[in-house]
């Protein structure tokens, strides 16, 4: 397994494993570098002679790519998954970027029958025994926005640059933890492994060097 930053090169006889990139935050950094950068790499992606479309969350993610493709292009068609289960139901809050950005939105509901049978073909598209949590309705959202477009931009990753999931903030609490105590985040991750394992582990996993966690 390779560490963090770490990459290996191989020449088929020779084996070498080497750092190519450690995380040192940028002093001085501004909005609009950000926004420049976000808007280029949107822009390089417009590029085609086909029709393209964004898959709209209403999350951090897509939102800015949806920004960034409406600065550029007359007409964005945005495609949103939706369900019955408020707790995972995303559609309002897609429907607050898209009129504020004026797409031309486009919504897919899946019940619970229709997610359930959808799971094994996505899990045998998948080509393993494995089954992402969004990977039904992707596929479900991707045969739905056929219909309209050919390419579709997504936010994928982009929750991991912005901080867009909640778990990101106990990183920012165990950096505070590290002007306390040494052995107090440790212990107050083996507090919370009964309780709240994901939290206990996360919080053993912020502790350590930038990197890894």
């Amino acid at each position: 397994t390779l560490a963090p930053g770490h990459r290996l090169w191989t020449d088929g006889r020779h084996v070498r494993v080497e750092r190519w990139w450690t995380p040192t935050p940028r002093v001085g950094a501004r909005s609009e570098d950000t926004a420049r950068a976000i808007d280029e790499a949107v822009e390089r992606q417009l590029v085609s002679d086909v029709p393209v479309g964004v898959f709209l969350s209403g999350g951090n993610d897509s939102a800015l790519v949806t920004a960034a493709a409406a600065a550029r292009l007359p007409h964005v068609d945005t495609f949103t998954v939706g369900f019955d289960d408020p707790a995972f139901d995303e559609t309002s809050r897609a429907r607050i970027v898209s009129d504020a950005l004026g797409t031309r939105a486009h919504a897919l509901r899946l019940d619970e029958a229709e997610w359930t049978r959808g799971l094994a073909l996505a899990t045998w598209h998948l080509d393993a025994p494995l089954n992402h949590a969004h990977s039904v309705h992707l596929l479900a959202l991707s045969r739905f926005a056929r219909g309209h477009v050919t390419v579709a931009l997504t936010g994928e990753g982009s929750d991991e640059l912005f901080a867009g999931y909640p778990r990101y903030r106990l990183h920012v609490l165990a950096r505070r933890l590290r002007h306390a105590p040494r052995d107090l985040g440790g212990w107050l991750a083996s507090r919370l492994r009964g309780v709240a394992p994901r939290v206990g582990r996360l919080l053993d996993e912020a502790t350590a060097d930038p990197a890894s966690a």
